[in-house]
């Protein structure tokens, strides 16, 4: 039983995971369950915007996970996972270890001013490199992060500049935006709402990321941790996990890269997405029995 964690705050990869070679590299191991968060996907207007905190996705993770649990009747469960959901994923099994065989972090973020510190310097960089003065003009009109008045207007030009940067590497990433709301699973109504939260969920809830750095939040952890890092990731700089990953405690830990990835490692090499967890996290577990 695997839990997929998605990106956000305000994203849904139901579409993501279906991808027919990722599809198949989870769901051949796995029973895999995708949730649309709070705030996100058909759960646009599950809850008042003004409510989510990182404590309440914290406490509906908990809620799903012994949900799970006792319907499939298991005793542990996987958690993957991807991108802001790399962060949700690790406060969970910090606090409840019990509950897990594994932790897997998927473009993992850990210390959240200093990574879209050097996201900024990247979209900078990357304009003037492509003679984009409007985009250099913008991204400084902006300043550095962390952004307070208009999180998703603000942060927009900026990842903008990264997301092509990563072209190459991203491309499937680049769908995500226009798949999504065109889904089975998304009515009409659940489209507009969709577009509504990816503005609304994100301004209310990314701003309270910023007091977050897992190098001094979670120091130790008492499960498996596996660490899934895209080598050209310019929206979560891998060597903040990297940094992470040499302090951290935990009874096995594994640090893998993915050489032709961006910011989608789940997406964009499913082969080895599947090697690793079937010739890792899976064969790791059971050797442990």
């Amino acid at each position: 039983m695997l839990l997929f964690l998605a990106g956000g705050p305000r994203g849904s990869e139901l579409v993501k995971t279906r991808y027919e070679d990722t599809g198949r590299a989870l769901e051949e191991h796995f029973v895999v369950v995708n949730w649309d968060q709070p705030g996100a996907g058909k759960s646009w207007n599950a809850m008042n915007t003004d409510d989510l905190t990182p404590e309440v996705y914290r406490e509906h993770a908990l809620e799903l996970t012994n949900e799970l649990r006792e319907r499939f009747d298991e005793e542990k469960i996987y958690v993957l996972g991807d991108s802001w959901g790399s962060a949700l994923g690790l406060w969970l099994v910090d606090e409840h270890p019990e509950l897990f065989h594994a932790y897997i972090g998927a473009d993992q973020m850990v210390a959240f001013v200093e990574n879209d510190l050097m996201m900024y310097e990247s979209a900078l960089d990357h304009a003037r490199d492509t003679g984009d003065d409007a985009a250099v003009h913008r991204l400084k009109d902006n300043g550095p992060p962390p952004y307070y008045d208009d999180p998703t207007l603000q942060f927009m030009p900026m990842s903008m500049e990264t997301t092509e940067a990563m072209g190459p590497w991203d491309v499937r990433g680049h769908n995500m935006a226009i798949d999504n709301p065109l889904a089975p699973e998304y009515g009409f109504i659940d489209t507009l709402g969709q577009v509504w939260a990816l503005y609304s969920t994100f301004n209310e809830v990314y701003p309270q990321l910023y007091k977050v750095d897992f190098r001094e939040d979670v120091t130790d952890l008492e499960i498996p941790v596996y660490f899934l890092a895209s080598r050209h990731d310019l929206n979560a700089f891998q060597t903040l996990t990297e940094d992470y990953y040499e302090g951290l405690e935990a009874p096995h830990k594994e640090f893998h890269w993915f050489e032709k990835s961006g910011h989608n490692v789940v997406t964009e090499q499913p082969e080895e997405l599947e090697r690793v967890l079937v010739e890792r996290v899976l064969k790791q577990t059971y050797a442990g029995r």
